[in-house]
């Protein structure tokens, strides 16, 4: 994000579904006239198989918490991140809905490891 701050990368679209809440006048790849373009990356912290649940909703409590404090989400926000934070299920139902979809494209496109 300096690169693009400083004017020394210019970005035309995000691939994202919405635009960047840090750069809101930086369109998005559908309003550019791609649509159906979306692609987006996460982060996240998972745990072992097994951990009880009362432990997995503490995690995401406290991590949405940080993520959402002033301090932590400015920071994420400089490095290009959209800091969203949230429970467990959201998360599973998330990666679950990735997994599928970039399942279809691997097979659509024959796409294998070497």
């Amino acid at each position: 994000m300096p690169h693009v701050k400083s004017g020394k990368i210019n970005v035309l679209a995000v691939a994202s579904a919405k635009r960047w809440p840090g750069e809101p006048n930086i369109p998005t790849m559908e309003e550019s006239g791609f649509p159906g373009f979306v692609m987006s990356f996460w982060t996240g912290l998972l745990a072992p198989a097994g951990t009880p649940a009362p432990v997995v909703d503490r995690m995401a409590k406290e991590i949405a918490a940080a993520t959402r404090s002033p301090d932590v989400a400015k920071k994420l926000t400089d490095l290009g991140f959209v800091p969203v934070g949230g429970n467990s299920e959201d998360f599973r139902k998330l990666i679950e809905r990735d997994i599928a979809r970039y399942g279809q494209i691997v097979k659509a496109g024959k796409i294998t490891l070497d």
